[in-house]
């Protein structure tokens, strides 16, 4: 009860003294607002770079390509080595096949790629046509905007179906008016199944892989199987993609896959691994570690609002124990222990934080809200970031208020009567 009283009391003193009171939480309300918001800000900034990297697929991605080096590989017998020779095999479907048999993998995808031309009232347009699997469109967080994916049948019988990219377009027709049609490029004959979803295209140092998604979205897709039959040799594929689920699935998975590998390929090291996934790691650890650093600094900055706040707050509870000398004379009159008193005024002081804290929260989210239109990036307010900001009005109401708390719990009732005679 007399906690509730003390509060109650700080708030009717806070509020008769508006301006004083507004001009003590300045600095706790910057000082909170500084750390809400760099908090955001860094917080959404490291999201914006995951969401690219997630869009660029190449996170705990392995790459599996032909190794096109003839090598020579040496097993150590008694005081000598013996060569062992054997021809390098191709990447083909069936190691895709059987990868995907043998792996637990969030995405795994083969890719034949080659270019063609449309003729169109004499004009001629060169397209690229890639050859993949429904797992490419979603490690590169590309949706459906019209029609569908590819189904089973037509994936394993190799159909001539097609899925379009928004931006394609020939001489005289547009993505969105072949659907459900028939389109000729060069020495295919493909019926439009589906078209991509479009996207905006965000250029700069937040835009990522943004020259490959404008290629991507321009392109056509067919099938692997139709690829491995129309395009390339002996069913050979140009690489391999396999993306784990994660970074501690991450090298684990990639043992597995390099001992599939050389059991299909009969110990041939005839195949080549692209560790793009493990220099993703890398990145994202130092961008970690840097963002990490990035907010000791920022914190270390705006502790020193906080702490300039803090001396503001001292000054005016000092100031507050002579305008009250008589109240803390009177109370101690009628009963009240330096207990009571000094619960008074931390609860004045801590109220005082408390609103700085609350209000600064309140202007960091007004701040980002229009901040975050124009950026086109979401600072949303990380939880951490208000419990920090919260945390650090909270230390700083308690401490700055221990001193003038205990001044006036000392006070002699008697002195403090006469005090203004």
């Amino acid at each position: 009860m007399h906690i509730a009283n003390s509060f109650a009391n700080a708030l009717q003193s806070i509020w008769s003294h508006k301006m004083r009171s507004f001009l003590t939480v300045l600095g706790i309300l910057i000082g909170v607002a500084a750390v809400v918001s760099m908090f955001a800000t860094v917080s959404g900034i490291q999201n914006k770079i995951a969401a690219n990297m997630e869009k660029m697929g190449l996170n705990n991605t392995i790459v599996i390509t032909r190794n096109e080096q003839n090598q020579n590989f040496h097993r150590r017998g008694r005081q000598r080595f013996m060569t062992i020779n054997r021809e390098n095999k191709p990447i083909t479907i069936d190691d895709y096949n059987y990868i995907r048999s043998k792996v637990d993998a969030k995405n795994i995808f083969a890719i034949i790629e080659t270019w063609e031309v449309s003729v169109s009232q004499n004009m001629q347009k060169w397209h690229r046509i890639r050859a993949t699997s429904n797992d490419f469109f979603s490690n590169k967080s590309y949706n459906i905007g019209k029609g569908r994916l590819f189904n089973s049948f037509e994936e394993k019988n190799g159909e001539n179906v097609c899925i379009l990219g928004p931006s394609f377009s020939t001489a005289t027709t547009k993505a969105d008016d072949f659907l459900g049609k028939m389109v000729s490029i060069g020495r295919f004959r493909l019926r439009v199944i589906g078209i991509l979803a479009s996207e905006n295209i965000e250029m700069g140092m937040f835009g990522g892989n943004q020259w490959e998604r404008q290629y991507d979205l321009e392109g056509v897709y067919i099938p692997v199987e139709t690829g491995a039959k129309y395009i390339s040799n002996n069913r050979e594929v140009q690489s391999i993609h396999v993306q784990a689920h994660d970074e501690k699935q991450y090298m684990n998975l990639k043992t597995k896959l390099y001992q599939l590998m050389l059991a299909k390929h009969n110990m041939t090291h005839d195949f080549a691994f692209q560790d793009i996934g493990e220099d993703e790691l890398k990145n994202t650890q130092e961008l970690k570690d840097m963002i990490m650093k990035w907010q000791i600094t920022l914190i270390s900055i705006a502790s020193i609002s906080l702490f300039v706040g803090g001396i503001g707050l001292f000054s005016t509870l000092l100031i507050s124990i002579n305008e009250k000398m008589l109240e803390i004379g009177i109370r101690k009159s009628c009963g009240a222990n330096e207990k009571d008193i000094f619960g008074y005024f931390i609860a004045e002081s801590v109220t005082l934080s408390i609103l700085g804290a609350i209000t600064g929260i309140l202007l960091a989210l007004i701040i980002l809200h229009k901040f975050s239109k124009k950026a086109s990036i979401d600072f949303s307010i990380p939880s951490d970031g208000v419990m920090l900001g919260l945390g650090f009005s909270l230390a700083v109401g308690i401490l700055f208020g221990l001193y003038p708390a205990w001044k006036a719990a000392k006070i002699d009732p008697i002195k403090a009567i006469f005090y203004f005679e």
